[in-house]
């Protein structure tokens, strides 16, 4: 008994010491009748200015998403004085006039809403967040610092003594550096824009070498028509898929042959023509060029006059010329069941990474695969693929392996090789910065032809600053041919900056700067404003 009442005491002191417990808030009423005119029971935020996402004031209603709910607050909202519907992108207009975002992060914001793949979501939050908000600031701000200088020896060079040929000799390291730095920013492989736009492949091909089998084989569903019959495909068929974290574009195309009055299998009517002509276009355009060949056809000792076709305009797409640097090229040997064992597959394969090296200088690489059935050649083919289409978009390897990687399952159907510069497709472009399998997670790239059209501009108007310092002549040469032309270089030395009037040379500073502030709308470019609160909806 006195064991029970220590037991006891003890519970109780305990029970002193524990923290009380806070009560819960008394149960809300019971719901009354709603009146006639309730339209919601809505959640509203308020957001004092300036901490708003527009920097205004702002109230958000979080109401019910049902028709007759947003149609009835909508309409009440309406009939309130000094109020109307937003406009498309207005809210964000609106930030962007507030100072909240410039150009490229309202750019950024319209990339996210678009984004379909991890890989366009983590690029434009990375532009969002203000990669290449703070790259052209610095840009400007250095452009605004040499125009001051430059602009002060215009203004109080005589007052001042600042009309000194030393003056203008210490910009040109200067806008060199920063010459030099936009012009890597320009060599970044279109990395960002095929990000954002997706990466384009083409497959090319005879007819009936397994176009459309490899289509259907990527996209895991029946997307094109796939018949014994030669010329079943007329026409480009676009599949989107995602290849390793990137929006891809896969284009069937017809196949390729001779017409055959020229010597062809069969006649070429008017329709066809114009299928291979079209895909001629795909493939021009691509970043990839899938050809598929028959491996058997390829192992035979005998010509065929469509294969001849076939690598034909294979040889006009991966030429260069025209300043488009050519596509990558994958050489698929389709069929390889057909052969006799892996010795003929890897003869094929490389019979054809030769006969390409002699077309083109294009990176490309081979692979022998069977499409059927079990064959395990899809397998491999979109290791391949992935690839190459994770270097293009900046990305690195998928597990750090290279694109030459075949999957084990595949490896005894399957046989691999490749040609061209840098050892393969396996490390992500120069240009941007991987790490964390994020590929271009801190990279400031060109994610819109508008920025490259204006920073070649801003390049163009460096290099004419640049320019003057080849064409100066000196006083000390020109002493040589004419004591009178000295004479003239040597007064004209205090108002010319390396060949370049003081003046002119001063406004491609400010061209340069100008051009820069027009991608981030520091400058007023209504037009582009336009086009890009288009791609918003109403919401922001």
């Amino acid at each position: 008994m006195r064991h029970r009442r220590r037991a006891t005491a003890r519970l109780r002191r305990r029970r002193r010491r524990l923290p009380t417990r806070r009560r819960h808030p008394p149960p809300l009423p019971p719901p009354t009748p709603p009146p006639a005119d309730l339209l919601d029971r809505p959640l509203v935020l308020w957001f004092p200015a300036p901490a708003s996402f527009t920097g205004e004031d702002v109230v958000e209603l979080h109401v019910h998403g049902s028709a007759a709910v947003t149609a009835a607050v909508t309409a009440a909202l309406a009939a309130l004085p000094a109020t109307r519907p937003a406009g498309r992108g207005e809210f964000t207009r609106r930030a962007l006039a507030g100072g909240r975002l410039d150009l490229t992060e309202v750019e950024g914001l319209a990339d996210l809403l678009a984004a379909d793949t991890p890989t366009q979501r983590r690029a434009a939050l990375a532009q969002l967040g203000g990669t290449l908000r703070r790259l052209y600031a610095r840009w400007r701000g250095e452009l605004t610092a040499l125009s001051a200088t430059a602009e002060a020896v215009l203004d109080f060079g005589e007052e001042g003594g600042l009309a000194d040929a030393a003056l203008y000799a210490g910009l040109v390291p200067r806008v060199a550096a920063l010459r030099a730095e936009m012009v890597g920013h320009l060599a970044d492989g279109r990395v960002g824009e095929r990000v954002r736009g997706g990466v384009g492949v083409a497959v090319l091909g005879a007819p009936n070498a397994g176009k459309s089998t490899l289509v259907n084989a990527l996209a895991r569903r029946p997307a094109a028509i796939v018949s014994g019959e030669a010329g079943t495909t007329r026409d480009v068929v676009a599949v989107p898929l995602e290849v390793g974290g990137v929006s891809v574009t896969v284009r069937d195309t017809a196949g390729v042959r001779r017409d055959g009055g020229e010597g062809g299998s069969a006649v070429v009517g008017g329709v066809e023509r114009e299928g291979i002509r079209r895909a001629r276009a795909a493939a021009a355009a691509a970043d990839v060029v899938v050809f598929v060949l028959d491996a058997a056809v390829a192992a035979g000792k005998g010509g065929d006059p469509d294969a001849d076709a076939a690598w034909a305009a294979l040889a006009d797409v991966a030429a260069e010329g025209g300043g488009t640097p050519p596509p990558h090229v994958l050489l698929v040997a389709n069929k390889a069941d057909l052969l006799d064992g892996p010795a003929a597959a890897a003869a094929v394969v490389d019979a054809a990474l030769t006969r390409f090296a002699a077309l083109s200088p294009a990176p490309a690489a081979a692979v022998a695969v069977s499409l059927t059935a079990g064959g395990g050649g899809a397998t491999a083919l979109l290791r391949f693929l992935e690839g190459a289409v994770r270097f293009l978009a900046g990305q690195p390897p998928a597990g750090g392996e290279g694109w030459g990687d075949v999957d084990a399952a595949a490896a005894s159907t399957t046989t691999a090789s490749w040609v061209g510069g840098g050892g393969g497709w396996g490390a992500p472009a120069p240009a941007t910065t991987s790490g964390g399998g994020g590929g271009m997670r801190e990279a400031a790239v060109i994610t819109r032809a508008r920025h490259r059209r204006h920073v070649t501009a801003a390049v163009a108007a460096l290099d004419a600053f640049l320019a003057g310092r080849s064409r100066r002549p000196t006083a000390a040469s020109a002493a040589a041919d004419d004591a009178v032309a000295a004479e003239s270089v040597a007064a004209d030395e205090a108002d010319c900056a390396y060949g370049l009037p003081m003046d002119v040379a001063a406004e491609e500073l400010r061209t340069a700067s100008r051009a820069v502030a027009e991608i981030t709308g520091a400058v007023p470019v209504e037009a582009v404003l336009d086009v890009v609160f288009r791609e918003f909806c109403i919401g922001k």
